[in-house]
């Protein structure tokens, strides 16, 4: 491959990288706003019921436990995003690394193609 191909995929996976550290760095920030908002919202909306609806809708939304199921999937990002994100780094960066060989193998059966 040429020398400005390779310049080109490695300006990508220093873009890639790049938004992955982002995301890395960011992903604690974030699912702790959520979180807060998130019981905030609950909260809200089980008010929300009380007053439009009536004192029964408020207290079956409060029997089901609605913060519950919301709390147990942020929990669980908490403990995997991280993670997720760096899979997801090698994965991009590995089809970053074989993009050149998959690139001069389409050129070679089309110049092929072409005689």
């Amino acid at each position: 491959m040429r020398p400005f191909a390779w310049i080109l995929i490695g300006l990508a996976m220093l873009i890639w990288s790049l938004l992955s550290w982002l995301l890395y760095s960011f992903t604690d920030p974030v699912l702790a706003w959520l979180a807060t908002s998130l019981d905030l919202v609950v909260d809200r909306g089980q008010d929300t019921a009380k007053t439009l609806g009536n004192k029964s809708a408020g207290d079956i939304l409060a029997a089901l436990d609605t913060s519950s199921l919301p709390g147990q999937l942020l929990g669980m990002l908490k403990s995997t995003g991280k993670g997720a994100v760096v899979v997801i780094w090698v994965i991009g960066m590995a089809a970053l690394a074989i993009l050149p060989i998959g690139l001069s193998l389409i050129g070679r059966f089309y110049v092929r193609g072409r005689h």
